[in-house]
C-alpha cells in the first residue's frame, strides 16, 4: 500500500489548449485576428471546468506559472466579463435574438462545433470541451461538441475543417512554442492549427529557442509571452498535474518535474526496494 506521508510525488505538466480557428466580425474567415481575450468578447467566456479533480493550475500563457521561462510580469490574467463580452459582440455588428447571438448580416443565431477526442481516446479533454460549451451556450452561443476517433480528430486538425478544438499539448519542461504558432508549420503536415502567419511572432519563437545564457533565453521568453499575451492566437485553459506515487520501500528517485508521466521511468536504473528486514 502506498502512504502518503512517505511517497514521493513527481509532477509532470501538461495544458489543454482551446484553439479558435475563428473571426468573430467576419466568421466566414479563419482568421483570429480580431480574437483578442483582453479585448472582451467570445473569449471572456473561456469555461473554468471542474474536470481535473484539483490537480491543475489555471492557464493564462501557453508556458507554465512552473517553468523557469515563464514571465509573471508579461501574462495577464483573463477575467469572466458578460457584459463586457456583450457589449463587444453589439460593437462588433451582431445581435442577440431569440435563440442566440447572430453574426452581422445574418438572420439565424450562429452556430459552432467543438471536436476533440471522443471520451475512449481522452475523456478529459472531452469533458473540457463540454464545460466550456455549456458556458458559451448560457451566454447565447450555440455550441455543440463533436467527440471523434482519433484518426477523425487528426484528420480535421490537419485539413483545418473546424472552428475550435479542445486539445491536451505537451509542452515539455523547456518550452518550445515554435511548432504551435511558426508560419513554417501551418504547410501540410505541420502543428500550427491556428494558421496564423506573423513574421514578428516568428523572429520571436525563434530567439526563445535559440541557445544562449540563461538570463538571455529568459528575457527571450518574456518578449515572447508578451505578444502572446496581446495577440491570444489560442486560449489556454489549464496545466494539469499528473502525481506519480511511489512507495517508501522504493529508494533513489527524487522529487522533480516531468515533462510526461512516461520520464519516470528514465529513474528506474536508480530504483532498488529497501530491505524489509
Amino acid at each position: 500500500m502506498f502512504q502518503a506521508d512517505t511517497a514521493d510525488l513527481l509532477k509532470p505538466h501538461r495544458w489543454f489548449l482551446f484553439s479558435w480557428y475563428w473571426d468573430f466580425q467576419s466568421p466566414d474567415r479563419h482568421d483570429c485576428g480580431e480574437l483578442r481575450i483582453n479585448d472582451g468578447g467570445v473569449p471572456e467566456l473561456r469555461g473554468e471546468p471542474d474536470v481535473y479533480g484539483g490537480a491543475a493550475t489555471r492557464a493564462d500563457s501557453p508556458i507554465p506559472p512552473s517553468s523557469w521561462a515563464f514571465d509573471p510580469k508579461a501574462s495577464r490574467q483573463v477575467r469572466l466579463d458578460l457584459k463586457r463580452a456583450a457589449a463587444d459582440f453589439k460593437k462588433a455588428g451582431w445581435r442577440k435574438l431569440t435563440g442566440g447571438w447572430a453574426a452581422p448580416g445574418a438572420r439565424k443565431p450562429f452556430a459552432m462545433e467543438i471536436i476533440t477526442p471522443d471520451a475512449d481516446s481522452n475523456p478529459r479533454a472531452l469533458a473540457v470541451a463540454e464545460a466550456v460549451a455549456a458556458d458559451w451556450r448560457a451566454f447565447g452561443l450555440q455550441t455543440t461538441v463533436s467527440g471523434l476517433t482519433p484518426t477523425e480528430f487528426v484528420d480535421r486538425l490537419s485539413k483545418g475543417t473546424f472552428e475550435a478544438a479542445a486539445i491536451d499539448v505537451n509542452i515539455g519542461l523547456d518550452p518550445d512554442l515554435y511548432p504551435l504558432f511558426a508560419s513554417t508549420q501551418v504547410a501540410s503536415g505541420g502543428s500550427n492549427l491556428t494558421g496564423i502567419q506573423d513574421v514578428a511572432l516568428d523572429r520571436d519563437l525563434i530567439r526563445a529557442r535559440a541557445p544562449g545564457t540563461l538570463a538571455a533565453r529568459k528575457a527571450a521568453f518574456s518578449v515572447l509571452q508578451a505578444r502572446l499575451a496581446d495577440k491570444q492566437y489560442v486560449l489556454p485553459i489549464a496545466f494539469s498535474t499528473e502525481l506519480v506515487v511511489l512507495s517508501d520501500r522504493v529508494q533513489g528517485p527524487t522529487i522533480r518535474e516531468l515533462g510526461d508521466a512516461s520520464d519516470r521511468y528514465w529513474d528506474v536504473l536508480t530504483w532498488r526496494l529497501a530491505d524489509g528486514g
